[in-house]
């Protein structure tokens, strides 16, 4: 989220929380407000665990081709395979609502994200995406030689991010740290140089080590060493530790990856810093697009190809062989209480691994590489009027130093005016206190109350006069947030053998596959996958 102030050094070269006051500006303040937990029960995602008895199916389907997620890897192959006129294929998807971590909410005052909300400008290999950008309109047009032109209305509007530290907001962050501990400049500015050298290292094959999509990336490189040490390791070892830069490499990690330089692998640390190398003829080469609902607006505009191959509130149960090549499955639709049998000659799995574990252990009960995937939370205030005294203006990225929560984005930044005079806040906080596990298992029970309760309590310990303005607080829980790529896993063999399809009928595509859970890979990995259904012998004829 918060790469633009460190490429923009990159490209020049080189803990105490004060109290935000929030003033009325029109109304009284009130202590009542709706409150909403977004997403499905959590004993409909968890139905896959006990699944040792299931009832007959009472009507029995067939397609083609199945794909199993409707994430962006799943919409993605949809998307390709529909740009060639295939039809007969079907998207299953549990959730009531596509697009993976990219979902959404609304209010009147406006949509907000529920998890994924921005993407960077991108590098130029990446012409599939460059092509879906153009042909959404994110992209106007491409200069003589190739370069992009990005649509104003969806680069973020200024201003972009600030900092609060020391009692006061701070336009920038890494220009905020360095105003408040300027002795630690020469730490920051050698960090700045070695993600340099990084940025450019290549591989014998002549590419970049680092780079995304990861298909454009080195196969023989000579960093796999740095995978199998955590990042805090590789910085300590490196001397690049100081109270400032500490917390910021922290944040990062934890804004992309769920989880502190602890846990993560050196690796995908310095992949963060290195791996982005845009173009771009009219704005910076570390812009980002962003949208009120965030990157759910790119996933329904994947969905708008294949609009009626898509069904929702559709759990997979079970996947078993069903002849030579073919697949049958057995899927509940929550909503309306039904069981369907699904019959394939070609299935798409686009589930993050614990779950394709789980769906064939009848069928392939191979041992699965799985990461972990840290919890979060993300929360939308809607606020009654308010004003901000505080030092630099409400911006779209507000970041809290020495904070558990990663802070918030201003949902409106996006439009000229806001519509009633209300504010949409949306706060993400990574569940990183202890192990995944134990996190999940806290929640599991956690009533709406408790829930409400905590994350007004987080926010309280921000703005302790919160209460007093909100009129509506949503709450998404993600058990399973995204792929964290710690030690051993982005270079580890078994990820990309276990990516490859079965039999030319069983396909896979998910970030857990590509180590990063970006949707530049998402994206990518379902254009190779369509392009591999195509180009199976007979498959287009029968699409």
């Amino acid at each position: 989220m918060n790469r633009r102030s460190f490429v923009k050094r990159l490209a020049l070269g080189s803990l105490a929380l004060g109290q935000l006051n929030l003033i009325q500006a029109c109304k009284a303040p009130s202590t009542q407000w709706k409150f909403k937990r977004s997403g499905i029960p959590m004993s409909v995602a968890h139905s896959l665990r006990s699944r040792s008895t299931l009832p007959t199916p009472s009507a029995v389907v067939e397609h083609d081709c199945i794909i199993i997620g409707a994430g962006i890897s799943g919409l993605s192959v949809g998307y390709h395979l529909a740009k060639t006129g295939a039809t007969n294929f079907l998207v299953l998807e549990m959730e009531e609502q596509i697009g993976g971590n990219a979902q959404f909410g609304e209010t009147n005052t406006g949509k907000f994200p529920q998890g994924a909300h921005y993407l960077p400008v991108q590098n130029l290999e990446n012409q599939p995406l460059l092509d879906f950008l153009h042909a959404i309109g994110s992209i106007s047009h491409f200069s003589l030689d190739g370069i992009p032109y990005y649509n104003e209305a969806n680069l973020c509007h200024e201003p972009e991010e600030r900092l609060f530290i020391n009692g006061k907001w701070h336009e920038g962050i890494v220009e905020a740290l360095l105003q408040v501990y300027p002795n630690e400049k020469p730490i920051w500015d050698r960090f700045f140089r070695r993600m340099q050298y990084f940025q450019a290292y290549k591989g014998a094959d002549g590419k970049d080590v680092f780079y995304i999509p990861e298909r454009f990336a080195s196969l023989s490189h000579d960093l796999v060493h740095l995978d199998q040490l955590s990042f805090q390791a590789y910085l300590t070892e490196n001397d690049f530790r100081c109270t400032s830069l500490d917390w910021y490499l922290n944040y990062c990690c934890r804004d992309d990856y769920g989880q502190n330089t602890a846990n993560i692998s050196a690796f995908a640390g310095i992949h963060y810093f290195a791996a982005r190398k845009a173009k771009s003829k009219n704005c910076s080469n570390d812009a980002m697009l962003t949208w009120p609902e965030g990157n759910a607006f790119l996933a329904n505009q994947l969905a708008s190809a294949f609009p009626t191959q898509i069904q929702c509130t559709t759990l997979v149960l079970r996947v078993q062989k069903s002849g030579d090549k073919r697949y049958e499955l057995l899927a509940y639709n929550w909503k309306k209480k039904t069981y369907t049998a699904y019959i394939t000659r070609r299935l798409v799995i686009c589930t993050p691994r614990h779950v394709r574990a789980r769906l064939l252990a009848d069928t392939d009960n191979r041992n699965w590489l799985v990461p972990t995937h840290q919890p979060w939370w993300v929360a939308t205030v809607e606020l009654k009027p308010f004003s901000d005294f505080s030092g630099a203006f409400l911006s779209w990225d507000n970041v809290i130093f020495a904070h558990q929560t990663l802070g918030y984005i201003h949902n409106l930044n996006q439009q000229i005016a806001q519509p009633n005079g209300n504010t949409l806040l949306t706060f993400y906080k990574p569940l990183d206190s202890t192990s995944a596990s134990e996190i999940r298992k806290a929640y599991e029970h956690q009533t709406d109350s408790e829930l409400e309760a905590e994350i007004v309590s987080e926010l309280k310990s921000i703005y302790p006069e919160i209460e007093k303005y909100i009129c509506y607080l949503e709450v998404r829980l993600w058990g399973h947030g995204m792929v964290s790529p710690g030690i051993n896993y982005v270079t580890n063999p078994m990820r990309k053998e276990q990516q490859k399809s079965v039999d030319g009928a069983l396909y896979f595509a998910h970030t857990d596959d590509a180590g990063f859970s970006l949707f530049e890979e998402a994206f990518d990995l379902g254009y190779q996958l369509a392009n591999q259904l195509l180009n199976t012998n007979g498959y287009v004829d029968s699409l």
